[in-house]
């Protein structure tokens, strides 16, 4: 990701994140056998480490190397795509000091829509949490800050989750270490959705080979991202420039108007996401606006093209239901809707569920 030369003094006590080497004790527990501290602490909970050889035989303790400093990628089973500190002596390429970097905090979401994930179409939007609590999972939040004064912020190297629009619904906030686990019928749950989508929507782009900092170039990061916003409840989300050649913020309404009560938002559907910032927030950067004037914008083929590799609809006629009209009323839009746009002859903002219409800045 990035790097520069440094130097520093090898202690092999201090190899493995301030350890002397990767002890099980220092490893998490699966799931439901972890014992959390009564306030929900965990800030010594780190990954397991790569497997990494011995330094060089040449390496000796207490004597300053000259080394590459590397801040790397790389993915572990169970635990997914987690970012690292590696010091390298440049001659022997030995690792002399390895550490995790990603805050190891976890949220429940849905990593992709219930329609896809499990081929059940029959999981709407209007569903309860009993149903919909089936198709969430526990994922690593990539990239967050360091937790401020004891409390951990839903805020990172690429947005902020923040109350920008009506209504005001603040984001939620937890003690350092503890994971943000909410039901799928709140605004908590939404928020940790944007964040989880939008960070991934990112990682995925710099993956691909396009550095943030210069392909979103117009634009200033973290990017406020509104959980519960549009100034209505309503089935619809928006992307929103800066005025300066880049994105300004973005907002997110709801998936289901039939129980705004215990409400589903519009940001737990990753094709949302896709739409408006992978489409409109990536033709701000580049051409100015956040459409094109022979087409809405690309970002719902990118959202087609990262959600179908492992689509549960693949091999059925269902498969591309994204790209075509489906149900009679937004009320009754499967669930995420796989982009699914209901049959109506309205194109008011109340009627479309996806894509979402236009209000007053680009959805």
């Amino acid at each position: 990701m990035n790097g520069r030369f440094v130097a520093y003094r090898y202690r092999p006590d201090l190899r493995f994140d301030g350890r002397s080497g990767p002890t099980r004790n220092d490893l998490p527990r699966p799931e439901g056998e972890e014992e959390v501290p009564e306030d929900g602490a965990r800030e010594g909970t780190t990954p397991p480490f790569p497997d990494i050889p011995p330094v060089d035989a040449s390496i000796e303790p207490g004597r300053t190397y000259l080394c590459a400093e590397m801040i790397v990628r790389h993915a572990l089973p169970e635990y997914g795509d987690l970012v690292w500190l590696v010091l390298a002596e440049v001659e022997t390429g030995s690792v002399l000091y390895i550490e995790c970097q990603t805050c190891f905090v976890s949220g429940m979401v849905f990593r992709v829509d219930p329609q896809v994930g499990s081929g059940d179409l029959s999981v709407t939007s209007d569903d309860s949490d009993t149903i919909l609590q089936n198709h969430d999972s526990s994922e690593v939040l990539n990239d967050l800050d360091p937790p401020v004064a004891g409390k951990q912020n839903l805020r990172g190297a690429f947005v902020e989750i923040q109350d920008v629009e009506a209504p005001d619904v603040a984001p939620p906030s937890r003690p350092a270490g503890s994971d943000f686990n909410f039901p799928p019928r709140t605004d908590d749950f939404a928020a940790v959705n944007a964040y989880y989508h939008q960070t991934q929507l990112f990682r995925r782009v710099a993956d691909l080979g396009f550095p943030i900092a210069s392909y979103f170039d117009g634009t200033d990061f973290p990017i406020p991202i509104d959980h519960r916003g549009t100034g209505v409840d309503d089935i619809n989300a928006h992307w929103s420039p800066n005025g300066f050649g880049g994105t300004g913020h973005q907002c997110y309404s709801l998936c289901d108007l039939t129980n705004t009560a215990q409400p589903l938002g519009r940001s737990v559907d990753p094709w949302v996401h896709w739409h408006e910032m992978g489409g409109h927030g990536t033709l701000g950067d580049h051409v100015g606006k956040g459409t094109f004037d022979f087409a809405h914008s690309a970002g719902d083929g990118l959202a087609a093209l990262q959600m179908d590799p492992e689509s549960a609809l693949r091999g059925t006629t269902e498969r591309f239901r994204y790209a075509i009209p489906a149900r009679a009323a937004a009320a009754l839009r499967p669930h995420m809707a796989l982009g699914v746009a209901p049959r109506t002859t309205s194109n008011t903002r109340a009627n479309r569920a996806w894509p979402p219409a236009t209000s007053g800045s680009t959805a």
